[in-house]
């Protein structure tokens, strides 16, 4: 009797498994699976031997190979050439089905950012001193006409996401510029992700007017901002600023907040900075307060909220 190979798990297109004092055998077409003794298990292997040299079986082994192959265990060849054969055309149709093209896009100009935001996934990035030119957008373009397969890149493209990073910076702008003129067309969505510190220094270099939706982070007032955000200048107001010029243009604005114990102190003087300058009162314009979460390391506290104490602090937000 064959010795059981535990270096070749496979045999006759079963893999096995040991389990306890006995054997799951798992047809990897059918996936049909049942248990075998280690005896049951030794003498498959006797049969495959003697089968491969054109040797006789012994009654015992013959009735267990066949018993294998009536209850489909064991796939005779014929079988599991039509099985092959039928699992590749459902495969192609099913491929045939699937669109390869390309409708959402997002690009990222750099990893590195002004702020060094605790919660920040991205913050073991800000390192690299790397951004794309604007040469790396007309190759995207080219990419997407190969890809989709048309005559003009824009043809199924309906969002463009700039993220970063920070996307807002000197090194950025000429990129940023290049996405807005391949990119800022009837029926294409162009949103913006910014920490929106930037938007007035670059309101004459950048035409914001031609942005769908822009969405802003801003996690608290002075000078807690220095906490969270990692940076020793005023934040709040710079960033009301910019939001207030970014009201005019109509955009879609979403004003993202870390949900942090400082924020809902200063609750009240967060949502009246926003009243200031009339985003409260505009259907185009939503707050989005999220529950603290660091992304990768951390030094932010992620107990601050019981559920409970997270649902009070919402339900007084939203009075």
């Amino acid at each position: 009797m064959s010795e059981i190979d535990f270096k070749n798990r496979l045999i006759f297109g079963n893999i096995f498994v040991k389990k306890d004092d006995s054997f799951i055998l798992l047809n990897l077409l059918s996936f049909r699976r049942m248990h075998l003794s280690k005896q049951e298990l030794e003498m498959l292997f006797a049969c495959k031997t003697k089968l491969a040299q054109g040797e006789e079986l012994t009654k015992e082994e013959d009735n267990l190979y066949s018993s294998l192959l009536s209850k489909k265990q064991i796939i005779c060849d014929d079988l599991r050439t039509r099985f092959i054969e039928s699992k590749a055309k459902e495969h192609e149709e099913k491929l045939n089905c699937i669109t390869h093209r390309i409708s959402h896009i997002t690009i990222t100009p750099t990893f590195s950012c002004n702020f060094k935001c605790q919660y920040c996934y991205q913050r073991e990035f800000q390192s690299k001193n790397e951004h794309l030119c604007p040469d790396a957008i007309d190759n995207i373009c080219s990419a997407i006409q190969l890809i989709n397969g048309t005559e003009d890149y824009c043809d199924g493209i309906t969002e463009v996401v700039i993220n970063g990073g920070e996307p807002l910076q000197a090194h950025n702008i000429a990129t940023i510029n290049r996405i807005i003129e391949h990119f800022a067309k009837p029926g294409i969505k162009l949103t913006l992700f910014t920490n929106g510190y930037n938007i007035l220094k670059f309101k004459d270099e950048v035409d914001f007017s031609k942005f769908s939706a822009v969405q802003v982070s801003l996690d608290n007032v002075d000078p807690f901002t220095s906490e969270i955000n990692g940076v020793n200048y005023p934040v709040f107001q710079e960033v009301l600023a910019g939001l207030a010029y970014l009201k005019k243009f109509d955009h879609e604005l979403t004003i993202v907040a870390m949900f942090t114990r400082e924020l809902l102190a200063n609750i009240d003087e967060f949502i009246e900075g926003l009243d200031s300058i009339g985003v409260l009162d505009s259907d185009r314009c939503q707050i989005n307060i999220n529950p603290i979460a660091a992304f990768g390391k951390s030094t932010l506290d992620e107990t601050f909220f019981t559920i409970d104490e997270f649902i009070d602090a919402r339900r007084s937000i939203k009075l």
